[in-house]
């Protein structure tokens, strides 16, 4: 038993099929447990999104890279540190030449 996932992993096929079976055994066991709470979550969301309106948008629209810039911004203003620490290595790279 505690052999098991030692010699799937070696490539025995027999025990790889054994500890995939298995596992998905415990996967719907735990579904099957969890799901009447997990509907309850799911509906509370629901009628909490059902609230408050088609006008709420969860993402900004833009590209990947205005995220990225906006993302970066946030920081700087957050941590001012790391604009002194970022030019101090800018400076050095630019002496080196």
């Amino acid at each position: 038993m505690f052999w098991g996932p030692a010699r799937a992993a070696f490539g025995d096929g027999e025990a790889l099929l054994l500890l995939l079976a298995g596992g998905l055994v415990l996967l719907g066991a735990v579904m099957a447990n969890l799901s009447p709470r997990l509907r309850y979550i799911v509906s509370v969301s629901a009628n909490a999104s059902r609230r408050r309106g088609n006008n709420a948008t969860p993402f900004r629209a833009g590209s990947r890279q205005q995220a990225l810039r906006w993302k970066e911004f946030v920081l700087l203003r957050r941590d001012p540190w790391l604009v002194s620490q970022t030019t101090d290595a800018l400076l050095y790279l630019c002496r080196r030449r």
